[in-house]
């Protein structure tokens, strides 16, 4: 029988629980649910929501291992704020929690007053939380424009990493405008080589979960020249069966003479279409296959009434520099923002991943030690397998 240390056995009892503040009359809510259609919905129309923070993604990261703990504060039974950890328990040290793309404060005139308020209920809640569960390393990375929260976490003991967790910056294409006023706005060379692909008469369509193998052994492929994180394949089919039903996951293909040479999973949510890694075989590069693969996405994104498409990627010298608007630069050519910021649009900063450390002899190592060699602390590179 395997054992299972503290930490576990407390996040399996864990239940529902609520509190109630008097004076302001919010009601913060704390449980493990596996699903809450009413979190996911409210992070769907919310302009900060992200997919990531929705009870189906834990359920996808619950393959690799990860457990869910989930803060949710409402006013007259509405959701008004709330944050999601994704917890990996560690034997006999505890665990480290990780908030992607949150907490999410609800937007607008009617909040702009509260949304300090709310920020700090969430903070604390989620500071309790990492101490009831063990938590010892606790890394925060806020959703977009979550300036209020960036301003808070270094107040509640929070500073800022070396390295990133998640994407560091993702160009955004309006989809509101005119196809051909898309195009416009894409970089010459970009439209050269769809058109190479629209002559060559490659095959673009839907996948299915029957073509998730061949995606994934196309990640394989890519594996040894990109720097992806390398998921199982257990991962991908998670992804669909939490996903697809709701209609939040696509597969796109392009095809030449039957055979499968540029591949995308994208996820959408709200009005945004947001693209995962593109995969390529290799071959035809001629002809321009992935250039071909983004467009027709792209077109597909538009008939399908989405106000966005995101293109995101990881390399961070290459996300500053691209905001400072300096194109011509060796780290920018190199990385894979290059390739999609010739689709135009526009690059929006992710913000910096923030962590609090509450062992103190981690936190001491982390200070004396790896902060000096390496870019990733031992938990950030843990934290990388997300």
């Amino acid at each position: 029988m395997t054992e299972i240390d503290g930490a576990s056995l407390e996040l399996l009892r864990a239940q529902r629980e609520v509190k109630i503040h008097v004076d302001s009359g919010y009601k913060i809510s704390v449980s493990n649910e596996t699903e809450d259609l009413a979190w996911d919905t409210f992070l769907a129309e919310m302009p900060t929501g992200h997919y990531r923070q929705t009870s189906l993604w834990a359920q996808v990261k619950a393959c690799l291992g990860w457990r869910v703990m989930r803060v949710v504060v409402t006013r007259e039974e509405k959701i008004v704020a709330g944050a999601q950890i994704l917890i990996r328990p560690l034997s006999l040290v505890g665990a480290i929690g990780y908030i992607p793309n949150g907490p999410i404060v609800a937007q607008g005139p009617l909040f702009a007053r509260a949304e300090p308020k709310l920020t700090e209920l969430v903070l604390h809640e989620l500071c309790q939380l990492a101490k009831r569960y063990r938590i010892q390393y606790l890394a925060i990375q806020p959703p977009t424009h979550g300036e209020i929260l960036t301003l808070r976490l270094p107040e509640a003991g929070f500073a800022t990493t070396a390295g990133e967790v998640e994407p560091t910056a993702n160009v955004r294409i309006d989809l509101r405008q005119s196809l051909d006023d898309i195009l416009a706005a894409m970089a010459p060379a970009t439209c050269a080589n769809i058109r190479l692909g629209l002559a060559k008469g490659f095959l673009f369509r839907e996948g299915t979960i029957a073509d998730l193998p061949t995606y994934y052994r196309l990640r394989q492929v890519i594996a040894p020249r990109q720097a992806h994180n390398f998921f199982p394949e257990e991962h991908f089919f998670a992804m669909w069966r939490a996903l697809h039903a709701h209609h939040y996951v696509k597969l796109f293909l392009v095809e030449a003479e039957g055979e499968v040479i540029s591949a995308q999973c994208a996820v959408t949510f709200g009005n945004t279409m947001l693209s995962q890694a593109s995969v390529w075989s290799g071959a035809y590069g001629e002809h321009c296959p992935n250039e071909l693969l983004q467009w027709s996405v792209i077109e597909w994104a538009k008939s399908h009434n989405f106000c966005y498409y995101n293109l995101e990627d990881r390399a961070q010298d290459a996300a500053q520099l691209a905001l400072h608007d300096q194109p011509r630069s060796d780290a920018l050519k190199q990385s894979g923002l290059s390739f999609i910021r010739g689709f135009g649009g526009e690059v929006i900063p992710v913000s910096s991943v923030y962590a609090y450390i509450y062992n103190p002899l981690l936190k001491w190592a982390y200070a004396t030690f790896f902060s000096k060699i390496t870019n990733l602390s031992p938990p950030q590179a843990l934290l990388h397998c997300i």
